[in-house]
């Protein structure tokens, strides 16, 4: 068939028509909220909210208060020891253990330090106890 050149029957052509309405449920706010990637029972267990509100946290159907969102923000930025450090608590300064020992934060911080120190130490010396004292206080730790 050949292709008409009468200019008429181009003027009834109309072009396909295209959907630009997005499929599905519109979401309240297009991007990512904070707590996308987090279980709904992880949000309410730091939250301390119901699991149905956590969960419309999470599909930004509801919006969190704003001392929620901080709670929320400390658990997620590791600024709260989890359950397993019970009786431990932060000072200032150090760390303290539940019998009250403190472990200044320049100690914590220079810890790997020593350890690989006291290793070349023992491995220097050839003290074959060393070494080994050294790889048990490494299993340990």
């Amino acid at each position: 068939m050949a292709a008409s050149s009468d200019p008429s029957a181009w003027r009834n052509f109309q072009e396909p028509r295209i959907l630009t309405r997005p499929i599905g449920r519109p979401r309240k706010n297009g991007k990512l909220n904070m707590f996308y990637g987090y279980p709904a029972e992880l949000i309410a267990g730091w939250c301390c909210v119901a699991r149905s509100t956590a969960y419309a946290w999470k599909t930004g159907s509801l919006k969190p208060s704003k001392p929620a969102a901080k709670l929320f923000r400390v658990h997620r930025d590791r600024m709260v020891l989890s359950p397993e450090w019970k009786g431990w608590f932060v000072t200032r300064n150090a760390i303290v253990d539940p019998d009250g020992n403190e472990t200044p934060r320049n100690l914590l911080h220079n810890y790997f330090l020593m350890m690989q120190y006291y290793l070349e130490l023992a491995v220097r010396t050839g003290d074959e106890q060393d070494i080994a004292r050294w790889r048990r206080l490494l299993e340990a730790a």
